[in-house]
């Protein structure tokens, strides 16, 4: 065991049960294979340097407990699996599965072990695997019974044998899973050997050197390609989408402008969008008067540098808890029996409780407002830190007043980060639902909220038209804000 390093040496049991957990990814999603494969080769290492069979046996059985745990998910599926299985095993029988099932991975493990026990890794990969697809198939037969095999074995009488000839369509999902096994390992020994290893350095350094610093290249290649992948693929499929048709139980691939003209056409469209528009417009105004005072008040009536940071973090408080969290908070706060109603009035203020504090445009935009005045505060902040105090002294030695000052030299060297706090603040809001959704009462709308609706009727396609309508509006309001600065050519 000392060549194992890490957790692996120092609790091999845990090891082996998280590996097992991590390579159950490998199967289910499939997008995680990357995951699955990673995980099955270092625990076929771990396995390898076993001290024993026994330990290797130990190995086995936890790495398939967390294989199948995960794979199956018997836990969530326990009301299904419960009238299946046996009665007399109770709610017993949900996790006696799992652990049955993970003694065929402890098969495979120790014969593995004790035929290459005086061999390699790489015997060791694929006598892993030639056991896997033994296990496998092992498995299959004698739980074929439909009637759970070994318990009805056991316990409950005839048990229902198909034999083997009745799993031969299964030996080519037996045989790709046996692969994968030997391959995962084979990996791992080829790792180890450092045969492979020079290849994949060569190929990293010529897609992030050579790309980058190549002829007529400027350094973007790599970051191109993470754009396109993350950003452009995924905008490019909603726009394909928002052609496609859609009855009232599926979707189907089509060319056709149903659902744009559908949205044009309603007046509820029009409403919605001028409803989002107009949370996006207030919220920005409140947004940089507060951000503005406060980034003002930071960077230029606090001399201690260990108390900027320190007001700074304070500001930031509120976002340790999750939005959801900070908006219900105003819930019983504005309520009609709640703290500010029942402060009005015991101060004689008013003589019954505002109806409008809650579930109104009054409390989406207090909620907006309390969500996203830090990212106003942070660009404002950050510019106003960077203007040359020596500008200000100037100012005030050719006799300009406060006013004066802020108006001709801090608000215009400030430009860059009211734009930026602006595009955060303006698409934040526009493609929110969820906050107008629970601070309304669900009795207002905005675009973020009929895209909610549509993807829950499954409606996919129309919720995709409306995606892109609303990003062409964004886009076509960031365009408008960079008209006034140039934000590249400023900072």
């Amino acid at each position: 065991m000392e060549k194992i390093p890490g957790l692996a040496r120092s609790h091999p049991n845990i090891a082996a049960l998280l590996l097992g957990a991590a390579s159950a990814f490998g199967f289910q999603p499939l997008h995680l294979w990357p995951l699955g494969l990673a995980a099955m080769g270092a625990f076929g290492w771990l396995a390898f340097h076993s001290p024993s069979w026994k330990r290797a046996l130990l190995a086995g059985w936890l790495f398939g407990v967390g294989h199948f745990t995960v794979t199956d998910n018997w836990i969530a599926t326990a009301f299904t699996y419960q009238a299946e299985m046996p009665a007399i095993l109770g709610w017993a029988a949900v996790p006696l599965l799992a652990l049955y099932l993970a003694v065929w991975p402890a098969f495979a493990t120790c014969a593995a072990w004790l035929i290459a026990r005086r061999a390699n890794l790489l015997v060791f990969a694929l006598a892993f695997g030639a056991m896997w697809i033994a296990a496998e198939w092992l498995r299959s037969w004698v739980f074929s019974g439909y009637s759970w095999g070994p318990f009805s074995m056991m316990m409950l009488g005839p048990w229902d044998r198909r034999g083997f000839a009745a799993l031969l369509p299964y030996a080519g999902s037996y045989a790709l899973s046996g692969i994968t096994v030997a391959l995962a390992v084979a990996l791992v020994w080829l790792g180890q050997a450092k045969r492979f290893v020079g290849i994949g350095l060569v190929c990293f350094v010529v897609a992030m050197v050579y790309f980058p610093a190549g002829k007529g290249r400027d350094g973007s290649l790599p970051l191109t390609l993470v754009l396109l992948a993350f950003l452009i693929a995924p905008i490019v499929m909603i726009v394909i989408v928002s052609f496609w048709g859609a009855t009232e139980f599926s979707i189907y691939p089509a060319f056709q402008f149903d659902n744009y003209e559908f949205l044009f056409s309603s007046p509820v469209t029009y409403r919605v969008f001028g409803n989002t528009l107009k949370y996006a417009l207030i919220t920005w105004a409140l947004t940089l008067v507060i951000g503005f005072t406060v980034a003002y008040y930071l960077a230029f009536h606090i001399r201690s540098q260990t108390m900027q940071i320190a007001l700074f973090l304070l500001c930031t408080i509120p976002f340790w808890t999750s939005n959801i969290i900070r908006m219900i908070s105003w819930i019983p706060f504005l309520g009609r029996n709640g703290i500010a109603n029942q402060t009005l009035i015991s101060w004689g203020v008013i003589d019954e409780p505002l109806e409008w504090l809650l579930y109104s445009d009054f409390s989406v935009i207090l909620a907006f407002v309390h969500l996203y005045t830090l990212f106003m505060v942070v660009p404002i902040f950050n510019t106003m830190m960077r203007i040359d105090r020596s500008l200000l002294e100037a100012a005030r030695d050719n006799g300009a007043n406060g006013l004066q000052t802020l108006m001709h030299v801090i608000i215009p060297l400030t430009k860059p980060g009211i734009m930026i706090g602006t595009i955060f603040v303006v698409t934040l809001v526009m493609g929110d639902f969820i906050t107008v959704r629970f601070m309304s009462g669900s009795q207002r709308a905005n675009v973020g909220r009929l895209i909610s609706n549509d993807i829950g009727l499954l409606q996919y396609p129309s919720a995709a038209a409306t995606a892109v309508v609303l990003l062409g509006t964004v886009l076509i309001v960031i365009a408008i804000l960079l008209r006034f600065v140039n934000i590249r050519k400023e900072l």
